[in-house]
């Protein structure tokens, strides 16, 4: 079986939002066009404007909306990276765009982002030489790359043994080969770490619905409901967006509606409900930012100093290291 971990961006993992993957993520090069009137025109004018989108956000987790916290914290994280205006305007354009969208502070809407994902670069500095396959303990050794992302990957051998090599992982769809893991939105990428290290890669997505099937390293489509899911390989679960593997049945069955029966995992439920443990049904979860007893029943499934922590972070940490305490 294929063993697996969960990746997220750096600006993902701080703000938990809009899949704006600033730090630890890249895979384009400098460009030094000026986008007059864009706020996109050099690093810092691209950072007040992305905080200032972001102000909103903050509300909603009761933390200051200044940007001050905003601008310093992303800051801090892409210094010294390689700055793409052309993609920062066209990043802000996306967050625009998608900023009234319901679930864009907990980046459940983060695949509306693209050209966010490559505003800023890490790999590739001075000393960045070493070429995809070459073995390496920081993504900062790893020369950048036109393809896409360049990460240093960690890979487990027999026995537990790690091998990190520098990897480029680019955006996938159905037939892109070999895949090496499937974004499965909420700002997670879900990595096949098993076996020999792939110093080139595709990273399938539910948004284009792919998947990456660990037996044939292939993007394959997503399972439809009614259709076989158990016994597929592959990262994640296999089903649409809208159903999940009922392992009863062994086939993709429809997500349940709030008051349905469900069997004691929310993942059977739609957006916004969990499965209550008490009456086995589907019911209204309590929304990220609000006050919380226990990590049931948050939306996230995650409960954090009596806050329920942010679907896109992990944890109720990322908004509040954007926004300030």
């Amino acid at each position: 079986m294929a063993q697996s971990w969960r990746s997220r961006g750096a600006l993902v993992a701080v703000a938990a939002v809009a899949a704006v993957v600033v730090a630890a993520c890249g895979g384009s090069t400098s460009s030094s066009s000026s986008l007059s009137g864009s706020g996109a025109g050099d690093a810092s004018s691209f950072v007040s404007s992305y905080c200032a989108i972001m102000a909103p956000c903050c509300a909603t987790v009761k933390k200051p909306t200044d940007g001050v916290v905003c601008r310093s914290v992303v800051g801090a994280f892409t210094s010294g990276n390689s700055y793409d205006s052309t993609k920062g305007a066209a990043c802000l354009s996306e967050m625009n765009a998608a900023k009234d969208a319901p679930g864009f502070c907990d980046g459940t809407t983060d695949g509306t982002t693209p050209d966010c994902k490559a505003v800023f670069t890490a790999a590739g500095g001075p000393s960045a030489t070493k070429k995809p396959g070459d073995l390496c303990s920081s993504t900062k050794e790893c020369a950048a790359s036109s393809e896409g992302t360049v990460e240093c990957q960690t890979y487990f051998g027999t026995g537990g043994a790690q091998t990190l090599i520098c990897q480029i992982q680019i955006a996938g769809k159905i037939g892109d080969t070999p895949c090496i893991g499937t974004r499965v939105g909420r700002g997670v990428t879900e990595l096949d770490i098993s076996g020999a290290p792939v110093p080139r890669g595709y990273i399938c997505d539910h948004a284009n619905g792919s998947r990456c099937d660990t037996t044939t390293k292939t993007c394959a489509a997503l399972v439809p409901v009614g259709a076989q899911c158990s016994g597929v390989s592959g990262v994640g679960d296999p089903c649409t967006v809208d159903a999940f593997c009922d392992f009863q049945s062994g086939k993709c069955a429809p997500r349940v509606a709030k008051g349905g029966a469900c069997t004691g995992s929310s993942a059977s439920c739609q957006d916004g409900l969990y499965c209550d443990p008490s009456s086995k049904a589907c019911a209204t979860a309590i929304a990220d930012g609000q006050p919380c007893a226990a990590p049931i029943p948050c939306a996230s499934s995650i409960c954090v100093n009596g806050i329920c922590g942010t679907r896109g972070s992990g944890n109720s940490l990322g908004l509040t290291l954007l926004c300030g305490s």
